[in-house]
């Protein structure tokens, strides 16, 4: 049997001519194994996968005695499906971050049963993993072709290895862990190579104001499933330094081929033409001609990217001075819990909305009410003493035409005082504008160097605050917070935000993050 019984085969591409797989090196020749991995070249439809994952698996971690044998999983799969009722109990754990229907690739409906057991178990058996988002595409890639054993036992050994490995290898399982990955391509893509020769220059064409701290998804979520199953081979045996020559390679490819700005929207966009430009071999073959940083040297800048989280997330728990922090599935299929706020603009299922918008950093946060105008009081003077020493803060209106939409700002608002003249705008090209109601849509940074108009993100003087600039305000509210006005900007290239240019302010709200 080439696939499991968990996927749905109609929905993956067609065989493409292969060679066949000949015998596994041993455990002992790892040199061996990596060449082995880096020149396989096996279809999808070929059921290779499952012996050779748990094979290099095997490889990689030596101490089996340290996982937990078969019959943990079955017990708690009896106790907590079985006895109790598997519906009831059918959820994604706290641990795992994103949205549930792109993590699932071409599993069917029994697939994905499947996913939320396995993903259920490994929370009920290592506890302390607390924040896990990468465990649930790499439980359902292992599904493809396991059982729902063989994948519990194969991301249980990634898991222990990386309890007991002295530096980030395998899988991030703490929200610091994973912000630091996020925060980690673009620092090694600078470090690298100073005179520019491998990378031909790629630096210059990084926007400045850009973080790359969507790297990671560019692998899981947007690189086409056969390119994608190729890389994980080299992960199984490599660790993260594969995914790190992955994305790099994404960005090389991307230099070659397209004369863009590297953005995340960017990149998104040339990795749907990648088959085009470079099959499997290709990209393959240009991932091991990367010159990459030592492990010495990959550990050393995830030490001090995980120091650099700290330090921001302890700087944000000083400002903010409250919270929680909690993970989870709601209702809808995503899995990210957020507590109820006691918002009147928008619900709960409005907020998850918004909360898949925010940048990684942020969206780890649980959300708090700085600001409500049926509190507070109509006044932005007041509003800025409030909230402009926090950072980020979320931006809510609903209008008297029933229109709900507002603007993420990264920034501390307080960076107003250093514009005593003008409209003294600041910020960076993490805030955006947004719309929730009539319709759902986020209008993130056109990022145009030519257009030095879009980069103007935020402006707050005492008589207006204004987010979006250039040839237009793309959010504007004035002094005494009860009317505004939204155009199409050059900052946002936003459609404008209520059904007339002019509005009326009903409510207003500014939403903090809060931390422990």
């Amino acid at each position: 049997m080439a696939y499991s019984q968990y996927v749905n085969v109609d929905s993956l591409p067609r065989p493409e001519p292969t060679s066949l797989p000949t015998d596994l090196p041993p455990i002992s020749d790892l040199q061996k194994l990596k060449k082995y991995v880096r020149n396989g070249k096996w279809t999808l439809q070929q059921g290779t996968r499952r012996h050779l994952w748990k094979h290099l698996l095997d490889v990689r971690y030596s101490a089996p005695e340290d996982c937990p044998p078969i019959e943990t999983f079955r017990a708690q799969k009896a106790a907590f499906f079985e006895e109790v009722g598997q519906e009831r109990n059918l959820r994604v754990p706290k641990m795992v971050q994103g949205d549930f229907a792109l993590l699932i690739y071409h599993l069917n409906k029994e697939g994905v049963t499947s996913l939320q057991i396995v993903l259920t178990i490994v929370s009920l058996t290592y506890p302390q993993i607390s924040y896990c988002p990468l465990l649930a595409p790499i439980t359902s890639l292992c599904l493809h072709w396991m059982t729902e054993e063989e994948s519990y036992a194969c991301v249980s050994k990634l898991i222990l290895k990386e309890f007991n490995s002295d530096g980030m290898q395998y899988l991030p399982t703490n929200t610091i862990s994973y912000s630091a990955l996020c925060n980690s391509l673009l620092p090694l893509v600078l470090a690298s190579d100073p005179q520019g020769k491998s990378y031909n220059n790629i630096r210059n064409l990084i926007n400045p104001r850009e973080q790359l701290e969507q790297w990671i998804w560019w692998i899981f979520r947007d690189l086409p499933i056969a390119y994608l199953v190729r890389v994980v081979d080299c992960y199984f045996v490599e660790g993260l330094k594969a995914l790190y020559r992955a994305a790099m390679t994404i960005l090389l490819l991307q230099k070659k081929h397209t004369s863009n700005t590297l953005t995340e929207d960017a990149v998104r966009s040339f990795i749907k033409t990648l088959p085009d430009v470079a099959n499997q071999e290709k990209f393959l073959k240009a991932m091991y001609k990367l010159k990459m940083p030592t492990r010495e040297e990959l550990l050393k800048a995830n030490a001090q990217a995980k120091e650099e989280v700290r330090l921001s997330s302890s700087l944000l728990a000083a400002c903010n001075n409250s919270g929680s922090l909690s993970h989870g599935p709601d209702s809808s299929g995503h899995s990210i819990i957020l507590e109820t706020i006691n918002s009147i603009i928008i619900d709960q299922e409005q907020l998850h909305c918004l909360w898949l918008w925010l940048p990684p950093k942020s969206s780890v946060f649980q959300p708090t009410i700085l600001y409500q105008t049926s509190a507070d009081g109509f006044n932005l003077s007041q509003m800025y003493r409030k909230v402009e020493s926090r950072q980020p803060i979320i931006l809510l209106i609903s209008t008297l035409s029933d229109e709900v939409f507002g603007a993420y700002i990264s920034v501390m608002l307080k960076n107003r005082t250093k514009y005593d003249k003008g409209m003294g705008f600041f910020g960076d090209g993490q805030t955006f504008l947004f719309s929730l109601k009539p319709k759902s849509a986020k209008f993130p940074w056109v990022n145009n160097p030519t257009d030095p108009a879009s980069s103007l993100f935020v402006s707050a003087q005492d008589e207006r605050l204004v987010v979006g600039g250039g040839n237009h305000e793309g959010l504007a509210i004035d002094w005494a917070m009860d009317r505004g006005s939204s155009r199409t900007c050059a900052t946002f290239k936003n459609c404008p935000l209520a059904k007339s240019d002019d509005f009326y302010i009903r409510s207003l709200e500014v939403i903090g993050l809060r931390d422990d």
